[in-house]
């Protein structure tokens, strides 16, 4: 059994928790450079439970916390593999290598956990605490999110996909049936795309009328997301955005492009006259599903590679 270890890192005193991620004046350099990255004056405590405990913001939202989580638990494992590094392959002690690892690990972490690929690493290290970033990291809270325009399909094959996926127990959203009077239209829309893994897209004969249509499949296609288009009752080429004088030239720029990205994508084609509904529902049904696999796969191929 050994006892009393020498500190791998400063090779004088005995290791231990406080010692090695609290106390020891390297630990403490590397600290103060994640603090003054994230614009803040903190008392490191030499208990690193309670150093955990403290840097919890009691006002933020569990999302700002869960990145200020991930920040505490990227130093502390990255002093640790220095720690190791230095003990094990004759590596040199390096406070500003471990912060450097800091921003790429724990942004990798977030990446992966999250569902917004519009993270860049630029804006993470300039501002990794900023509000409109921590909003892009929303964690999945629907499967699928149906995009249409209500008017044309809420009573259709919107509706009808809904249920369908329910009934296979595919988390689904669809604006009627998940939210309630009171919600606020943007905040929920925004959150349930940025949490979803795959978006279906009905493309109907009025849906290029709608603001909000247009403005949901724009956050797809920026947050490049995987996007199933259907188009019922109407051709590719027959949607177009219109400028009726109420939108800005930029948002019309904006889902110009978005509408253009749909309609060079692989999706399936229904004229509600002459068409099998059941056909319809089963395929549309059956590319939600292999493309939530694919999404899956492609996460657990992330992850093994961080």
């Amino acid at each position: 059994m050994v006892e009393n270890l020498v500190c791998g890192l400063c090779g004088k005193v005995e290791e231990s928790s406080c010692h090695l991620f609290s106390v020891y004046e390297f630990t403490w350099r590397v600290w103060c450079l994640c603090f003054e990255w994230l614009g803040v004056s903190f008392v490191i405590h030499k208990d690193p439970l309670v150093n955990f405990q403290q840097f919890k913001l009691c006002l933020a939202s569990d999302v700002v916390n869960d990145v200020w989580g991930a920040i505490w638990v990227g130093v502390v494992s990255g002093i640790w593999r220095h720690r190791n590094s230095v003990t094990f392959d004759k590596g040199v002690v390096d406070a500003l290598e471990i912060f450097a690892l800091v921003h790429v690990n724990v942004r990798s972490w977030i990446f992966a956990k999250s569902c917004c690929n519009s993270f860049t690493y630029p804006n993470w290290v300039l501002n990794p605490v900023d509000s409109t970033l921590c909003r892009k990291l929303v964690y999945a809270v629907c499967d699928v999110f149906i995009n249409h325009r209500g008017i044309d399909t809420k009573r259709n094959i919107a509706g009808l996909l809904y249920n369908s996926l329910t009934r296979m127990e595919v988390r689904s959203f669809l604006d009627s049936m998940n939210m309630k009077p009171g919600d606020r239209l943007f905040d929920h829309i925004d959150r349930a795309i940025l949490g979803s893994k795959v978006g279906v897209a009905v493309f109907s004969p009025r849906y290029c009328e709608s603001y909000f249509c247009l403005h949901e499949l724009a956050l797809f296609m920026e947050s490049k997301k995987r996007v199933i288009p259907i188009f019922y009752d109407v051709k590719p080429s027959e949607l177009v955005v219109k400028d009726n004088g109420t939108c800005p030239a930029k948002e019309l720029q904006r889902f110009s492009l978005a509408l253009e990205e749909a309609k060079y994508t692989v999706g399936l084609t229904f004229d509600s006259l002459k068409g099998d509904w059941s056909e319809i529902l089963r395929d549309a049904s059956d590319a939600v599903i292999m493309n939530l696999l694919e999404v899956e796969e492609e996460r657990k191929t992330m992850k093994r590679k961080l």
